[in-house]
């Protein structure tokens, strides 16, 4: 019978010899998810016994974090904004920088009585579902153009009992939201990386979902951008915002589109300095009345 101590030294030789980036942190989440325990407790429990099933399992589970595969993804969840979500293949794994939007989006509605929101590209929901959490009296359409997307996040809705009030929208930008009603604030992650952009790592590329990855239209990757500024006036509040994730070498061109579009537009960075939310509000009139 192998023990955990000498279990996880051995996971942490493969994934260096497989070139992982935090091998330490790797195998101790995996055989954490693996013994249904604490990650904190791998070392604490050094001495427990390790069964032959639970070792089987690991060794298919560092196999595949050797190949690349997101750790998220063989953990079946990961944390935002302090949540658990469940994380699929089928959607992006939600990252740090992404958590500007909620902490942005919130403040801005935190005085807000009963604010409306649409999340464009929810893929697991993780910022409909934080924004929910975070503003009580909030009702937000989310939609994705993926089915597998959307069941990802509708079980996160379900985990975080917010199905009254986050609803799940399937089709393009705001297609969905043509028979709904006009928004306070509409955020999105858009995809804006090019296909073939040597910048993406590999690993994202062979294992995150393309269709939240790539911009689909050939250009510039700011195509996604273009057509949500153009239609978003029409779905906004006077004064309504539309609060967007930037990608770092495309943020002044964003910025220039929307201050075209009539919008007054604030920048800020995430914690590495980058540009990486901009938040652009809407001056001028839509089809809607004040909330």
């Amino acid at each position: 019978m192998s023990t955990l101590g000498p279990v996880f030294e051995s996971v942490v030789l493969r994934l260096i010899r497989a070139g992982a980036d935090a091998p330490h942190l790797d195998a101790k989440w995996l055989l954490a998810h693996v013994l249904a325990i604490e990650p904190g407790e791998v070392a604490t429990q050094s001495g427990r016994s390790v069964s032959a099933v639970d070792l089987a399992r690991l060794d298919g589970l560092v196999a595949e974090r050797g190949r690349g595969v997101p750790l998220a993804y063989l953990l079946g969840e990961w944390e935002f904004w302090s949540l658990p979500l469940f994380v699929t293949s089928d959607v992006l794994v939600p990252r740090p920088e992404t958590e500007l939007l909620v902490e942005w989006g919130s403040a801005l509605l935190r005085d807000d009585p009963e604010p409306r929101i649409a999340d464009i590209g929810t893929g697991s929901g993780c910022i409909a579902v934080a924004l929910a959490t975070m503003l009580p009296a909030a009702t937000i359409d989310a939609v994705d153009l993926s089915t597998a997307a959307l069941a990802v996040a509708a079980r996160n809705v379900a985990r975080h009992k917010l199905e009254d009030r986050v609803r799940l929208l399937e089709g393009d930008l705001l297609a969905p939201l043509a028979d709904h009603p006009v928004y306070d604030l509409i955020v999105s992650n858009p995809p804006y990386i090019t296909p073939g952009d040597p910048r993406l790592e590999a690993n994202v590329a062979a294992h995150e979902p393309a269709l939240a990855l790539y911009d689909k239209e050939v250009g510039d990757g700011l195509g996604f951008y273009r057509r949500l500024l153009e239609a978003a006036p029409g779905r906004l509040f006077p004064r309504g915002s539309l609060l967007l994730e930037l990608p770092e070498d495309g943020a002044a061109t964003v910025r220039e589109s929307a201050e075209a579009r009539g919008f007054t537009v604030e920048m800020r960075r995430d914690l590495a300095g980058i540009e990486r939310a901009l938040l652009c509000q809407w001056n001028g009139f839509s089809g809607g009345t004040p909330s």
